[in-house]
């Protein structure tokens, strides 16, 4: 057995048997026994009232392979009883589970070996997949996952297939859930996340599993109300006062925040003339917030439009705006500094001036997430004034030289109605940066990390900002639930285009030999190449 520092690399493979896909068994098994590394032991768990047909292929494959056992889950017991019982016998492997159809790669168990032998501490080894017709056995699909994701696993179990997990920490987390069994896995996860265990993704799709749309809805059907439960049940053990809705239309979980005291929000807009795009901005904000304990402070930067003073004298009517003057050259990131430093608010929201409000709740939206202690950074879906998506999170490439690329992500141009691209933009998820151009965050957190680096006068501001609270430990969330319209370079005009080179280059000094690759996009995903992320 291949050992480095005291992890034994030993698997324990569990198959869950559908008695109504006797078909499906074979491949799956096969699978297994094909493996290039031999160190693992596969347990078939089926009804105990199974057809023949499925026991009695069971029990061949019993006798051709000493490595394979079965367990019947007994009339009235519950699957994670059955799983418990398999987890409390082999306590130092690591296990891994697979559904009838799901097939390993021939060296799935031989990259997860190694991973994990230079990886010891990790308790979670997750790998990509890929879904293939039935008929054809021809790819539909490659679904590339994330590295751990806190906010993308609370609402969904996008680690899913295939997972294999020390079974020591599964059992002190408290093992398989009773009466979960439509999601009991995601229902461990959360609770192995919650005992600081350490999540790794290989970035390869190591497991194909066939797609069956009828099987599918069905079982999706089943795994709502019970992924519905365990959402609730790791939100109260969290000490989160929040509800759960399942959004059918985007098929993914939705969790509403609510509020026992509501913090001051300081919503903080830098200006410079552009008397009407500032009125639409101000206007949005008045009519569309719900949210009742907000300041604006509005930071004039030399305007000279005319038409300016005689609107600012209009606001100084509201005890909500508060107008500062920064009598100095244009220079994003020291405005913003400036103005936090004013601000009385214990959360602070940087916003755009060509910015307009579509969401009522958008300040509710963004704040249940900057109020959770681990989260650093939240941001919104942006849009153009046409409705087509504008920005949606950050990720970077690697170019020549360690030269970073930082795109945002905009799938405008191409394949929208993709199921697992739409779900990047419409549901809640972790991303290594956000625009801007609306973006909140506390002030503690603001302040630890030292606030915008005011080298980036122009661009990269945002984004530097985010990486610095993401290499603190502190996570940054994109939200599509605050949706709100853009007009682009409105605030900030064109003539600062060439300055982008100068902090380009300097951008990549800071951060080019830091970042290897972006942990929220395997590096072997095409996307689509949209604006630079703070254009």
């Amino acid at each position: 057995m291949a050992k480095k520092k005291g992890v034994e690399l030993k698997f324990d493979l569990i198959l869950l048997v559908d008695k109504n896909r006797p078909e499906l068994l074979d491949a799956s098994v096969k699978s297994c026994i094909s493996q290039s590394y031999s160190d693992w032991v596969l347990t078939l768990v089926f009804p105990k009232e199974s057809g023949k047909k499925i026991t009695d292929s069971i029990e061949s494959w019993k006798s051709t392979d000493e490595r394979i056992r079965s367990k019947a889950i007994e009339e009235g017991r519950c699957l994670g009883e059955t799983l418990n019982a398999l987890l409390a016998k082999q306590p130092r492997t690591y296990v891994g589970m697979l559904d009838v159809g799901g097939m390993l790669h021939k060296h799935c168990l031989r990259e997860i070996q190694k991973h994990i032998l230079l990886r010891p501490s990790a308790d979670v080894v997750y790998t990509d997949l890929e879904e293939v017709n039935p008929k054809t056995r021809r790819r539909i699909r490659r679904i590339r996952k994330p590295e751990y994701s806190p906010e993308n696993l609370l609402v969904s179990n996008y680690i899913g297939r295939f997972t294999v997990i020390r079974a020591s920490k599964a059992l002190r987390s408290g093992g398989f859930r009773v009466g979960v069994d439509a999601a009991h896995e995601h229902d461990l996860l959360l609770r192995l996340s919650e005992k600081n265990a350490k999540f790794s993704n290989i970035s390869c799709a190591l497991y194909r599993v066939f797609k069956n749309k009828e099987v599918d809805e069905k079982m999706n059907s089943e795994r709502v109300s019970a992924t519905k439960s365990v959402i609730e049940a790791a939100l109260a053990r969290r000490g989160i006062n929040a509800g759960v809705a399942f959004d059918r239309t985007n098929k993914v979980f939705r969790i509403r925040y609510r509020f026992d005291t509501q913090p001051l929000v300081s919503i903080i807009i830098p200006f410079k003339d552009k008397t009407s795009v500032l009125k639409t901005c101000i206007k949005s904000i008045h009519e569309k917030t719900s949210y009742k304990n907000y300041e604006i402070v509005l930071v004039d930067n030399g305007s000279t439009e005319a038409a300016m003073p005689k609107y600012l004298k209009t606001l100084t009517k509201n005890k909500r705006i508060h107008i500062i003057k920064y009598n100095k050259p244009f220079n994003y990131a020291a405005i913003n500094n400036y103005a936090a430093k004013k601000a009385k608010g214990k959360i602070l929201l940087f916003l755009n001036n060509d910015i307009k409000v579509l969401v009522k709740d958008w300040i509710q939206e963004m704040l249940g997430l900057a109020m959770q202690k681990h989260v650093g950074v939240v941001g919104a879906k942006l849009v153009f004034p046409s409705g087509k998506i504008q920005h949606t999170g950050t990720y970077f490439m690697k170019g020549i030289s360690d030269d970073l690329h930082f795109r945002q992500i905009n799938y405008n141009k191409g394949p929208r109605y993709d199921d697992r691209g739409k779900r990047l933009y419409d549901s809640i998820r972790n991303t290594i940066a956000v625009t801007g151009a609306c973006m909140m965050i506390r002030r503690e957190v603001y302040e630890d990390v030292g606030g915008m680096d005011e080298g980036f006068r122009v661009f990269f501001n945002d984004t530097d900002l985010c990486l610095r609270a993401w290499s603190k430990g502190y996570t940054v969330v994109y939200t599509p639930y605050n949706r709100i319209v853009h007009f682009e370079a409105t605030s900030r005009g064109r003539h600062y285009d060439a300055q982008i080179f100068k902090e380009f280059k300097r951008m990549n000094k800071k951060w080019g030999k830091q970042l290897k690759q972006d942990p929220f996009y395997s590096p072997k995903v095409p996307m689509l190449w949209g604006d630079w992320a703070n254009v």
